[in-house]
């Protein structure tokens, strides 16, 4: 027996043996890093794009008792410990094919994973909706705190002194004639009141909302407009200015935080005047 030949073959098992423990090693530990990197970034929500028909398309269907979209719900979110209301968004399903009118509503719940019900100043729930309901669980009580079709996007809930608001972004239009109300049309800010049921919108004219600040101290609320310039009923970001105004939830009034004349320097500025 060749001794050499021997020694040389149980040193080349051993590195292959040697390489296939620390490859195996390697995979699992990067699996390890993986699974406990997963478990300490938040989960993220699972969207759903709720797309409401254009008016013009619900119309033609009524008029053959026809519909093609139905009533679901998300999750319930607790926003009141003490009084136990929780706030559920509507959202929708759209059918293959339209279905007689007077077939009955099944409304699936979801089981979308909720970011958690911890109340603080300000809490968040990221997706679309077509309204949403109070529930009160105490009184065993609910309702609906719009009463015309929207879809909205991304509601905050904002703890007051005496009042929890609920605001979103949403557009009732189907403003770009595509056949459908989604949050690509112009959109307004609704504000909604839980402790005196009312819904407000602030909308302008020719606008569409970007974004929006409360400012709890003042109950006022800084709101950044997109200006449909050339009035197409479509805001085109890299082409068209915005503007920066100060809605105020007590009087209703809305006003440039910009004044006129200082707009007017600003813009002689840019014209070298």
């Amino acid at each position: 027996m060749n001794i050499e030949r021997v020694k040389n073959y149980n040193q080349k098992m051993l590195a292959i043996f040697s390489t296939l423990i620390v490859t195996i090693a390697s995979i699992g530990l990067v699996v390890l890093i993986w699974t406990i990197v997963s478990e300490l970034l938040p989960r993220k929500v699972r969207k759903t794009e709720n797309v409401l028909m254009s008016d013009e398309r619900v119309e033609q269907l009524s008029q053959e008792n026809l519909r093609q979209q139905i009533v679901s719900y998300d999750f319930p979110r607790l926003i009141d410990t003490t009084k136990l209301v929780y706030l559920i968004p509507v959202t929708i399903r759209t059918l293959d094919e339209p279905e007689p009118t007077d077939y009955g509503v099944l409304g699936l719940l979801d089981t979308y994973e909720s970011r958690g019900s911890k109340i603080s100043n300000k809490y968040s729930f990221y997706g679309t909706f077509i309204n949403l309901i109070i529930y009160d669980n105490l009184n065993n009580k609910s309702h609906k705190i719009a009463d015309q079709r929207l879809v909205g996007n991304e509601y905050n809930v904002v703890y007051l002194t005496d009042d929890i608001l609920i605001i979103f972004k949403g557009a009732e239009k189907d403003t770009d004639k595509d056949g459908k109300i989604t949050m690509n049309d112009l959109k307004s800010l609704f504000i909604y009141s839980v402790k005196n049921k009312e819904l407000k919108t602030v909308a302008k004219e020719n606008t569409t909302v970007l974004n929006y600040e409360m400012i709890k101290e003042k109950n006022e609320i800084l709101i950044l407009f997109g200006i449909d310039r050339n009035k197409d009923n479509k805001f085109i970001e890299y082409k068209e200015p915005t503007c920066v105004m100060n809605y105020n939830i007590v009087t209703g009034k809305l006003y440039d935080v910009v004044e006129n004349s200082l707009e007017t320097e600003i813009q002689r500025i840019l014209d070298k005047k």
